[in-house]
């Protein structure tokens, strides 16, 4: 995948009107989405209290999602290098704040001790350094992660033509976000971070996902089921500053 030059990054921003200059650009690459159904009790201890947990067909929803992060570079970094793509892991559920929906991630792996801080430090995500592994551009995709807390082997390949994703779809739902929320480790100060991508182009997953390891690591019991399983070649994402809420 081509690196998006600048004008196409603010032209991507411009798209949500938003008047405020994007601190971040990154792509991700190759993902796969592994969706299971929990009990939304199962959740709640595990988010702040002032988070609501969405509920979409009877169920709350936590993600498996690994991807290769790649062109990842600061706006007020221009002369910096970007950084090498590196793959990454995160778990994550669907939340709202006041009306606006986002995510919440439990925990996110990632093998760049620099993109590791930098996450930490700028967005006080919950990010962890860890030793991940994907093959590059290989079909299937391979991932694996076996250090720490981080359990997982993965082999996904995305099948047949692009699905659709009619207004109101469990895969928009499931997908199509662009806020995440975190605290700060200190002030326990909830904060949210608004992003935006280009449009999703998903497809069904062959997949192979054992990663209840990683899973129950972050406190949540062993998903009750096999995961709903989509897959995507990636998309362009700008990220702004992280406000107070």
């Amino acid at each position: 995948m081509t690196v998006p030059s600048d004008a196409q990054y603010d032209a991507l921003a411009a798209e949500t009107g938003d008047t405020r200059e994007w601190v971040m650009a990154q792509k991700w690459e190759d993902i796969l989405f592994a969706h299971y159904r929990y009990e939304p009790s199962a959740l709640r201890a595990l988010v702040p209290s002032q988070l609501e947990i969405q509920v979409r067909d009877g169920a709350a929803w936590v993600s498996v999602v690994a991807l290769r992060m790649a062109h990842l570079r600061l706006r007020i970094a221009k002369y910096l290098p970007l950084l090498e793509p590196f793959p990454e892991l995160n778990l994550r559920t669907y939340v709202t704040f006041e009306g606006k929906p986002g995510v919440w991630f439990f925990r996110i792996e990632a093998s760049s001790r620099l993109a590791v801080d930098i996450a930490r430090d700028v967005f006080y995500a919950p990010y962890v350094h860890a030793q991940l592994s994907m093959a590059d551009k290989a079909t299937p995709t391979v991932f694996t992660c076996g250090a720490n807390a981080c359990i997982a082997s993965l082999e996904y390949a995305g099948e047949g033509e692009p699905i659709s994703l009619p207004p109101g779809s469990l895969e928009l739902f499931l997908t199509e976000r662009y806020s995440l929320y975190t605290v700060h480790d200190t002030t326990g100060q909830l904060y949210c971070g608004d992003i935006h991508h280009s449009p999703w182009t998903l497809r069904h997953a062959n997949a192979t996902v054992a990663a209840n390891p990683f899973v129950t690591a972050a406190g949540l019991p062993v998903p009750d089921g096999p995961p709903t399983v989509l897959a995507s070649s990636g998309t362009s994402t700008v990220v702004w500053w992280p406000e107070k809420v």
